[in-house]
């Protein structure tokens, strides 16, 4: 029997596993009437482990490749509007939200999956979920460390094509994800420098 973090996983992976069959099932059944299902909120929200939470993030992003476009544009959706309601609470209240960071993070996994559902290409809905994603930045581990490796993945997979890319953003938009990028080399450029310094 396992338990402590092994018997969190071990449930976790029955849980997406649910999910899968879930969507799957749902999206076959009812084609026109597709919902976002509790579930998905359940894993990436509720969990209490760090890698359930983005190993179910990548489940998602891989099934919304090749999945059902009512399933996933429904879902983006529900991210977007979950992860902006995140980031207007902050901003209303000057600070941190009363939300956990495992419910942050989940709003943030959620953007994540959206955007690397789409690797190499530019839908229009794109532009506006990485710049909502890299408003993230600022938050603490592991919601950063999230922003950090989906912006680098967008990048590595529209780097060839960026010169055309590029144009689907708004000024406002390559700003915010320009201003991303630099706080990002600053951090890695900070964490080299001190490391180096204590060897």
């Amino acid at each position: 029997m396992l338990s402590g973090p092994l018997s969190g996983l071990a449930n976790a992976s029955g849980l997406i596993a649910g999910l899968r069959q879930h969507i799957r099932a749902s999206a076959m059944s009812h084609p026109s009437k597709v919902e976002t299902p509790k579930q998905t909120k359940r894993i990436l929200s509720l969990s209490l482990h760090k890698q359930v939470r983005e190993h179910a993030a990548g489940v998602l992003a891989g099934l919304m490749k090749g999945g059902d476009e009512h399933l996933s544009k429904a879902f983006r959706e529900r991210s977007y509007a979950d992860a902006t309601v995140v980031i207007m609470k902050r901003k209303l209240r000057n600070s941190r939200s009363d939300q956990s960071i495992a419910s942050t993070h989940g709003a943030v996994l959620a953007l994540t999956a959206s955007v690397l559902s789409v690797p190499y290409d530019m839908p229009s809905w794109l532009p506006d979920h990485l710049t909502l994603l890299a408003k993230f930045i600022g938050e603490p581990s592991p919601i950063k460390s999230t922003v950090a490796k989906a912006v680098a993945e967008f990048r590595r997979t529209h780097a060839d094509t960026w010169n055309i890319h590029k144009a689907a953003f708004s000024e406002e938009q390559l700003e915010v994800n320009h201003s991303t990028l630099h706080f990002l080399l600053r951090d890695k450029v900070c964490s080299i420098l001190f490391a180096n310094s204590h060897s």
